[in-house]
């Protein structure tokens, strides 16, 4: 959750849960999927996790990114030159833009 140019985590043990804000300096957007997670910062977007069909690794050079919104297994991104989408195995055409 992003609130203020704060990334809030949740930590969770066996003994507690706590929140714990984190400062990002230029984090712009957030955005989690099934099981990978992309920030958008001014000149780039960085996805991580499981990374199973290339979610984490946007297929073109992402000019001015945005926003970025996830689905199960893809990303899409609205940059200057407009919407951006990668990942996924394009079932239903998701990616296809």
């Amino acid at each position: 959750m992003k609130i203020a140019g704060f990334l809030l985590v949740w930590l969770i043990s066996v003994q507690a849960q706590a929140a714990a804000p984190i400062q990002v300096p230029g984090l712009q957007d957030i955005s989690a999927g099934t099981s990978s997670t992309c920030l958008v910062f001014s000149d780039r977007v960085f996805c991580f996790g499981a990374n199973f069909y290339f979610e984490n690794n946007p297929r073109v050079s992402l000019t001015s990114p945005r926003s970025v919104d996830s689905g199960n297994d893809h990303h899409c991104a609205i940059t200057d030159n407009g919407l951006t989408c990668w990942g996924g195995m394009n079932t239903y055409g998701q990616t296809s833009v």
